[in-house]
């Protein structure tokens, strides 16, 4: 069985999401810093990042909604 790509606005919903609670963690650690919230920090940082490099790839990749044409 073969896994399908995240329909593009499934995937920016997800990115937003994963930014928002990026963002609250971020708050969270400034106004108490300790190591376990620096640690969630990370993990949601790498999150995010990891959805952003999938939607760049579902972007440049041929059929996708966000492809670019061939030329």
């Amino acid at each position: 069985m073969t896994a399908h790509a995240p329909r593009l606005p499934d995937l920016d919903r997800s990115i937003l999401d994963a930014f928002r609670a990026l963002a609250e963690l971020r708050r969270r650690f400034d106004s108490a810093p300790c190591g376990e919230d620096a640690l969630a920090c990370e993990v949601a940082e790498a999150r995010v990042n990891e959805l952003l490099d999938l939607r760049w790839s579902l972007r440049r990749a041929p059929g996708t909604e966000l492809a670019a044409p061939a030329a």
